[in-house]
């Protein structure tokens, strides 16, 4: 079967099992020890030509709300999940999910996500701390004060969509890589300055977008690859990448970056191999 991701990427898979309701969760005991592959709607996945295993793929819509809770099939006050392993249902609580910057418990694999459940605050705290929207609210000249969860919702996908590209109109995978955490005694005092967030400890995320606009007059791109013209870390397809072409391209960057800057950036999407 042919698999759907958001860089436009021709893959297939040995054989697949769509999950669309609760019941369909039976499917999974008759998995054996074979390659798996776990599939929302592809969009942070680098994807080789050919799977050969079993993907599964989740589409459970349903969205349920409780007073102050609301609960949201597939995709944090808890979330639920099937144990690839044990093959049972079980809730992982926020704090067992082990989330960190761009981290989590289901990296491991054994985990396929049904449904986040989230518990919201009667009152309005916004948390204002992302530079880009501090930046926005002040172009726009939008009071705090005025802020509703609707508007800011309404402001932050306006920010978002002006970042990155529909991938139904133009084909890509979001960031690319990750921004750096580095100490900045291996660098100039000022190196980013502008471009940097103190992490305490000596410690600093670099802006990988700045990185990579650093080193664009050095690469080789290929033809049917570019850098989204609002950010360079949204790399699009132009049409008929290759799954060669896209790594290739990566460890490019990857290798550049590291000569002049001795930094290592570390590749955001999940890179599924042939």
């Amino acid at each position: 079967m042919m698999l759907s991701n958001s860089l436009g990427l021709q893959a297939k898979a040995k054989k697949s099992i769509y999950i669309k309701n609760w019941d369909d969760l039976s499917f999974l005991n008759a998995l054996e020890n074979e390659p798996v592959l776990i599939l929302g709607a592809g969009t942070n996945v680098i994807l080789g030509e050919f799977f050969d295993g079993t993907v599964i793929e989740v589409h459970i819509q349903d969205i349920k709300s409780t007073n102050d809770h609301v609960s949201v099939g597939a995709g944090l006050d808890s979330i639920e999940c099937f144990n690839l392993q044990t093959k049972q249902l079980v809730t992982l609580q926020n704090n067992q999910c082990l989330f960190s910057y761009r981290q989590s418990i289901f990296q491991s694999k054994n985990y396929i996500i049904l449904r986040v459940n989230f518990s919201f605050s009667e009152s309005f705290e916004p948390n204002l701390s992302y530079p880009a929207l501090n930046n926005f609210l002040c172009s726009k000249s939008i009071n705090k004060s005025a802020l509703t969860p609707r508007l800011l919702s309404d402001l932050i996908k306006e920010i978002r969509n002006s970042k990155l590209p529909d991938p139904a109109l133009v084909p890509n995978v979001g960031s690319v890589f990750k921004n750096p955490i580095v100490n900045l005694d291996n660098l100039d005092h000022d190196f980013l300055i502008d471009h940097r967030w103190d992490q305490g400890n000596g410690y600093y995320k670099l802006s990988a977008a700045k990185l990579i606009e650093l080193i664009k007059p050095e690469l080789t791109i290929p033809k049917t690859l570019n850098f989204y013209e609002n950010h360079s870390l949204v790399l699009i397809n132009n049409g008929g990448a290759t799954f060669n072409e896209v790594t290739g391209f990566l460890n490019q960057i990857q290798t550049k970056i590291l000569e002049k800057f001795k930094i290592k950036l570390e590749i955001e999407p999940e890179i599924i191999p042939s």
